[in-house]
């Protein structure tokens, strides 16, 4: 089965101030009786998170519904996503000059996420446009 992907109609990016993650914790840990605790790896690699707030407008809010409800059957399947750390992001060189075409524009990252929805999204209400915030699980 193919992977599905984030609707290219709707925006990928997250507002600055509303996006938070964090590194998959993999490891198994044990308290002792005395001295130091144990810790070892549970698992080769983890599950991280991603969270963040997108505004929508009417269409937008129709057709992410229509997303999470119909294409990921209610948020059971993994789709990609654009990274919001990475994609369209400009290439660079090793002394952080951007690389350009002969036409001078940049050249862009295209980084994708395998992710799946962690919760259902959640939407309120801001006139007549929609903050949307996601919780996403960043699969490896």
């Amino acid at each position: 089965m193919a992977v599905i992907r984030w609707p290219a109609q709707l925006p990928c990016s997250f507002l600055r101030d509303a996006l938070s993650g964090a590194m998959p914790d993999s490891l198994l840990r044990a308290q002792m009786q005395t001295g130091p605790g144990k810790v070892r790896r549970r698992t080769a690699t983890g599950v991280a998170s991603l969270a963040g707030t997108l505004m929508l407008d009417f269409a937008d809010r129709a057709r992410l519904d229509r997303f999470y409800a119909e294409e990921t059957l209610g948020g059971a399947r993994v789709f990609s996503f654009p990274n919001p750390l990475a994609h369209n992001a400009p290439l660079l060189r090793a002394d952080k000059t951007v690389i350009t075409r002969a036409d001078g524009t940049p050249l862009l990252v295209s980084s994708h996420l395998l992710v799946r929805f962690a919760s259902a999204p959640q939407f309120a209400s801001v006139g007549s446009s929609w903050r949307c915030s996601l919780a996403l699980e960043v699969l490896p």
